[in-house]
């Protein structure tokens, strides 16, 4: 009965509608649907923004008919990262005239290397091991490098010409990003060389505990080097076969 009555209603309301002369009649609304609205393909991670983008390309299309081709790209674009939160925070220019090999640099780095890795492999002997990773040291490296470019002497000192001259200092300026990476590639290194700790730890390890003996720490120290530089001269052995060869 309820379904039979509204039908009846709406039927009432289409006649009403169609007699009624078309000054009358309720204009009806159309929505404009964006391009986008049609893709039912599903956004995957890192395409946040995409879509709007190229709408908004497409809208500024010039008028004389200069079209992009399709698949090429300019250099801003194909250097332009597709998620736009780090659109907006990284760079796409380089600014050659920040400094990178600095002080604060290798001290943070080097310093930051060797913590996460004597970190790391003290609490790996733990039932339940402790892992720092290198985020903790890419967030306590920026304040430590503000701190260094405030603290330390802006003293120029000349270079000798054996060393290739030129002028060196403790603070060359603010503390930068191109630092701020390099002392982050540093604790990566420290934190995960190989992915994980070093294997050769595992050797020195059977050596003490199960069969008792002692190693002196420059046979150990020797021992780990060289298994974890293996792969390098290994390489530059194939390296120089492959050439010798070819000429």
């Amino acid at each position: 009965m309820l379904k039979a009555s509204i039908y009846t209603l709406q039927t009432r309301a289409r006649a009403q509608r169609q007699s009624a002369p078309p000054f009358a009649r309720p204009k009806q609304r159309t929505r404009r649907v964006p391009a986008w609205h049609y893709s039912i393909r599903p956004r995957a991670m890192g395409e946040i923004g995409t879509d709007d983008r190229g709408l908004a390309e497409a809208e500024a299309e010039p008028v004389g008919g200069a079209v992009k081709e399709e698949g090429i790209l300019d250099d801003d674009e194909e250097e332009a990262s597709p998620i736009e939160e780090v659109r907006l925070t990284v760079p796409t220019t380089d600014d050659p005239s920040l400094p990178v090999w600095t002080f604060r640099m290798w001290s943070i780095g080097l310093f930051s290397c060797a913590l996460m890795s004597f970190l790391n492999q003290f609490f790996s002997y733990r039932t339940e091991p402790l892992v720092v990773t290198g985020i903790t040291v890419q967030v306590a490296s920026l304040p430590v490098g503000h701190f260094m470019a405030r603290v330390l002497p802006r003293t120029r000192f000349r270079v000798p010409a054996l060393l290739g001259g030129g002028e060196w200092s403790l603070n060359p300026g603010p503390f930068n990003i191109k630092e701020h990476v390099l002392i982050s590639i540093f604790a990566n290194a420290g934190f995960a060389f190989g992915g994980g700790s070093a294997y050769a730890v595992s050797i020195i390890n059977i050596i003490r505990a199960f069969y008792g003996r002692h190693i002196s720490f420059i046979t150990a120290w020797l021992l780990v080097i060289t298994t974890q530089v293996a792969c390098y001269y290994i390489s530059a052995f194939v390296v120089l076969q492959l050439s010798a060869r070819a000429s």
